[in-house]
């Protein structure tokens, strides 16, 4: 179901691309565009939201025993994490809500991401079932050829009838004259003497 906003953006992509209004698969891949614009970003940010909850925790395992990152108050406690509990018990306390709330997240966009890849599967469908006419080895050159000669077949079926008729009337003619030739000839004869 499209909202407000998914119809303003389509229709402004649909301005941007003018030069390619023609395409039966704009509509559907404008669509799909917007559903996976933001996804990256999504991700980025449950990613940095749960590195938030680890540096906070102690329990971000990339950093054990860097004096660096120890400095700069990203050490990873490890085993120790649950002796530092009672500095953090905020952070603690805060964990599983917020763990449960990235968890939450992830479950949401796995189920968009599979939501778009069948989209993504019935445009690739769409996308091959329009490239097969134009891939068909001149079946639609040898239909068109093959319509001509049937009406080129018409067309001399219908001067053949014509011609038969003419000819009939010719030799209609031709008995006429036939049986009053002689008795003209006579007649003029006769007059010239």
């Amino acid at each position: 179901m499209l909202h407000k906003a998914d119809i303003k953006h389509l229709l402004l992509r649909l301005q941007a691309l003018k030069a390619l209004a023609w395409h039966p698969l704009l509509v559907p891949l404008i669509l799909m565009e917007q559903r996976i614009e933001g996804t990256a970003e999504k991700l980025t940010l449950m990613r940095d939201s749960l590195y938030s909850v680890e540096k906070r925790t102690g329990t971000h395992k990339n950093y054990r025993n860097d004096k660096y990152h120890e400095e700069l108050n990203h050490y990873a406690y490890g085993d120790r994490v649950w002796e530092r509990r009672h500095e953090q018990d905020v952070d603690f306390e805060a964990a599983p809500g917020k763990i449960t709330s990235i968890a939450s997240d992830c479950a949401m966009t796995e189920a968009k991401c599979q939501v778009n890849e069948s989209l993504l599967d019935w445009i690739q469908e769409l996308n091959d079932s329009l490239a097969k006419p134009n891939t068909d080895d001149g079946s639609w050159d040898r239909a068109c050829l093959n319509l001509m000669a049937q009406r080129d077949s018409a067309l001399n079926l219908q001067k053949t009838e014509a011609a038969l008729r003419d000819s009939s009337d010719m030799r209609a003619i031709a008995w006429v004259t036939l049986a009053f030739l002689p008795a003209t000839f006579v007649a003029y004869f006769f007059l010239q003497l």
